[in-house]
């Protein structure tokens, strides 16, 4: 991965805590087991941040753990 790109993934990764205004830590033991219907902030982030690595990187990007610092 280029500097470059990995500047960009780091964007998109802020990008939605600014869409949703948050910007402290999160645990995903501590997620409901459903997303659907009303839930937190911090499910929200998470779930966009899994739908964009889905949508935009997982044939990029391997992983074993998700880890956000930022």
């Amino acid at each position: 991965m280029t500097q470059q790109h990995a500047e960009q993934i780091d964007r998109k990764l802020k990008d939605i805590r600014l869409k949703y205004n948050y910007h402290g830590e999160i645990h995903f033991n501590k997620f409901p087991k459903s997303f659907g219907g009303n839930y937190g902030i911090k499910p929200k982030v998470a779930k966009e941040w899994f739908l964009m690595w889905k949508e935009e990187l997982s044939e990029k990007i391997k992983f074993n753990v998700l880890a956000v610092n930022g």
